[in-house]
């Protein structure tokens, strides 16, 4: 299972980002990265809360009401694979209710390593399509010519520059070249249908090209920091908290 989320992820991973660069016209920065980066820390965020043990939320109302949802959906997959097994083979099916029930026996025990051992499938499977959508972006960035612009007919050129500025703190240090400038936000605003640029001056020609490919700095960067080290972290805390949870104890129901 592990090994199947694994591969499914990358491959996810790896139609997403490539669905996403346009060659023929500038890739939309800010639909770039709220789609692909921007609902996996949404996504990510929720899976937190839903594993975080109910003590930390118990006096917070809205926040354990969250919770309790978030758990209650993560039941639908579980239920709807079980229906499908009962139509299919209805021996397993008869085995997974028995266990079923064994585990809502034994719930103080095993909650918690359900609730892990869940994240934990989770987090494989994210961790697996951000390397997927890491790869599609430089295999694709280096084997053609993707040009990144933004285009918003809410935000002006100086608010677009700080919350770029406000995305890009994380590496703003270690990496100041992939903080982008107000220069460089002002001249890739997408404003016109086509935006091409018809030049005889070669120079030029070459210095629009860079300039529109400026971004790509700023979205490499992005997509470490906000998607494969979160990623990284979560899987490792899940591992630990696994084993932890897993580790034998006499008193438990081994075979179960």
């Amino acid at each position: 299972i592990k090994f199947g989320l694994a591969v499914a992820g990358f491959l996810f991973g790896l139609s997403a980002m490539a669905s996403a660069l346009a060659f023929e016209t500038h890739t939309n920065v800010i639909a770039l990265w709220t789609i692909l980066l921007g609902s996996q820390i949404f996504l990510l965020i929720l899976g937190v809360l839903a594993i975080l043990p109910a003590r930390l939320v118990l006096h917070l109302p809205t926040l354990r009401a969250l919770q309790q949802c978030m758990r209650f959906i993560s039941l639908v997959p579980i239920r709807m694979f079980i229906r499908l097994l009962r139509w299919f083979t209805p021996a397993a099916a008869r085995q997974l209710h028995h266990v079923s029930v064994e585990l809502q026996r034994s719930g103080a025990i095993y909650g918690d390593l359900a609730r892990w051992m869940g994240m934990l499938l989770t987090q494989i499977f994210a961790m697996a399509f951000n390397l997927g959508m890491l790869f599609a972006f430089l295999a694709l960035s280096y084997g053609n010519d993707p040009t990144f612009g933004w285009r918003s007919t809410m935000l002006t050129s100086g608010q677009m520059h700080q919350i770029m500025e406000i995305i890009a703190w994380p590496w703003s240090t270690i990496w100041p070249d992939a903080v982008p400038t107000l220069e460089m936000v002002t001249y890739v605003k997408d404003s016109s249908k086509d935006n091409v640029r018809h030049l005889l001056d070669p120079d030029q020609r070459i210095n629009d090209v860079r300039m529109w490919a400026s971004l790509w700095p700023f979205l490499l960067a992005s997509l470490c920091f906000y998607g494969v080290l979160p990623r990284v972290g979560t899987l490792a805390i899940s591992l630990l908290q696994v084993h932890r949870n897993a580790r034998p104890d006499p008193q438990h129901q081994l075979a179960l």
